[in-house]
């Protein structure tokens, strides 16, 4: 795992935009791979989140979900959850590097 992030780290430089001195790092979530429809505890762990918070989302509205009948489980497909990564994704830059 760390030398995969170390390996996106260095990609990354290659990709970032805006600050050069601002870097993106991307995690890898490799347990996840090959499952498509995730529990919403699974789905929170996903995301790095309680699963209070990946619930209060849900009934918000964040996130599409499917449940068969009224009191089944919640299953939410990774593909939306990625979708919101890349919706949410920013540079973090200290003051300094912005001005």
């Amino acid at each position: 795992m760390a030398k995969q992030l170390t390996e996106n780290i260095e990609e990354n430089k290659a990709q970032r935009t805006g600050n050069p001195k601002c870097l993106r790092v991307v995690p890898v979530k490799e347990e996840f791979t090959g499952q498509r429809l995730l529990p919403i505890k699974e789905a929170a762990r996903y995301l790095g989140r309680g699963v209070d918070s990946m619930r209060e989302m849900v009934y918000a509205g964040v996130f599409p979900v499917i449940q068969v009948g009224d009191r089944s489980k919640i299953w939410m497909d990774i593909r939306d959850l990625d979708r919101w990564i890349e919706k949410n994704k920013q540079y973090m830059c200290t003051a300094a590097e912005t001005t």
